[in-house]
């Protein structure tokens, strides 16, 4: 394994540690899908007395595009002549780059829900059923996409405006586009309620 792998694995086992102690205070059984519920935003609203749970959940996706939001920019910075215009085949260079940065993502996602899973586990008797099963499988998929996607934009801004600048814009909006669907999720759940 190499470094960024070792980092990965490390960041990814202390991110979803520190989110499971600070989630499920009550006693009682835990399942797999409440979990997923959990790490997913989930029946949660976004105000100003919820601003810290929001932050705890949401830290572990912000730190990792932090670190692999200049996993490609990197090479622009240090060897760009080298890598743009020395490698023969630019697209499979970029696309052997975005495949390991797919990776990352992935790996990263299983290592957080498995250790955020352990330290759930440690406190609480963890069912794990099939239906959280397949929603931990649709989780996997959606997350990855979604932050593979985001660290990818992170990347590809970076290279035009700086680090800084691609990684704040990015998580800015992420966070926007968050906060008005859990708004917009539970004004919209709120009225077909009031029907019934």
């Amino acid at each position: 394994m190499n470094w960024l792998g070792c980092k990965l694995l490390l960041i990814g086992v202390l991110c979803g540690g520190l989110s499971g102690l600070s989630s499920f205070p009550e006693e009682g059984d835990v399942s797999l899908a409440m979990i997923v519920n959990v790490l997913s935003f989930g029946e949660f609203n976004i105000d100003t007395t919820y601003i810290y749970f929001f932050l705890i959940r949401y830290f572990p996706f912000l730190l990792f595009q932090a670190l692999w939001g200049v996993y490609i920019y990197r090479h622009f910075c240090t060897a760009s002549v080298y890598f743009f215009t020395r490698v023969e085949n630019r697209k499979k260079w970029y696309l052997g780059e975005t495949g390991k940065l797919f990776l990352y993502v992935f790996f990263y996602l299983l290592v957080l829900v498995i250790s955020y899973s352990f330290c759930i586990g440690w406190n609480h008797r963890l069912i794990i059923d099939m239906k959280g099963i397949v929603l931990l499988l649709y989780f996997l998929i959606n997350q990855t996409l979604w932050l593979f996607s985001m660290t990818l934009f992170i990347n590809l801004l970076s290279i035009c405006w700086g680090s800084s600048n691609g990684f704040l814009t990015i998580a800015g909006l992420q966070m926007a586009f968050i906060n008005k669907y859990n708004n917009t999720r539970f004004s919209y759940i709120n009225r077909i309620l009031c029907i019934f």
